[in-house]
């Protein structure tokens, strides 16, 4: 069997010229796209903070590993049509906030109830099976003694429905507290989805005009 020899071409003579040319520049890029780069963190949503912001402790290894469990049984529950497991992730008065593109919310649901009434009539009607996929999950402060938390995270959120596609990108942001039985919930949660995708918005509410 011969091996085949590999050879290699010598630069163009215009190699540096090449390289200048699309080589990154200083130059600032104007943002005529929606949604604006950057707007969870210059619109006042997050503030990323550098590893070590919060000290490591292994006494606080369960309280992590809780937090991000309550991130994903928010997405898999959402997903399964399951409020009542949606519902047991919330405070009593928890506050949820939903926007697109913007750190300002498009609208607030305020105590369990009326989140039971907003996700219980919508999720049935959304199109396709969706799978929101959390991901990047980051705790910004954990108080001594851990019972109160803000964390935040990215999820994905494909939609499948006689074909596939990726519904809308999504950072969290969610203050959490430790209850008295040991598991952390969401006191605030914001949802804020870059955009979305063609077909029904997510179960919260409908996207705004032409960011479908």
């Amino acid at each position: 069997m011969r091996v085949p020899i590999l050879t290699f071409a010598p630069p163009p003579a215009n190699c540096k010229e090449h390289i200048r040319m699309t080589s990154p520049t200083t130059a600032p890029v104007a943002d005529d796209t929606f949604p604006p780069r950057f707007w969870a963190s210059q619109g006042g949503l997050i503030e990323a903070k550098p590893l070590g912001a919060v000290p490591a402790s292994a006494d606080q290894v369960l309280d992590r590993l809780l937090i991000h469990e309550a991130f994903d049984r928010w997405a898999i529950a959402h997903d399964e049509n399951r409020v009542d497991i949606l519902l047991s992730v919330l405070t009593d008065d928890v506050l949820l906030e939903y926007g697109v593109g913007s750190a300002v919310p498009d609208f607030t649901i305020s105590g369990k109830a009326q989140v039971q009434e907003r996700l219980g009539s919508n999720i049935p009607h959304l199109t396709g099976q969706r799978r929101h996929c959390m991901t990047n999950v980051l705790i910004e402060s954990l108080s001594p003694p851990p019972s109160r938390a803000l964390a935040i995270a990215y999820g994905i959120v494909p939609r499948a429905a006689n074909g596939y596609v990726i519904q809308t990108s999504v950072i969290y942001r969610g203050e959490l507290v430790k209850e008295a039985d040991g598991f952390w919930r969401f006191a605030r949660l914001f949802i804020g989805c870059d955009s979305l995708a063609g077909g029904s918005g997510p179960a919260l509410g409908e996207s705004r005009p032409g960011n479908r």
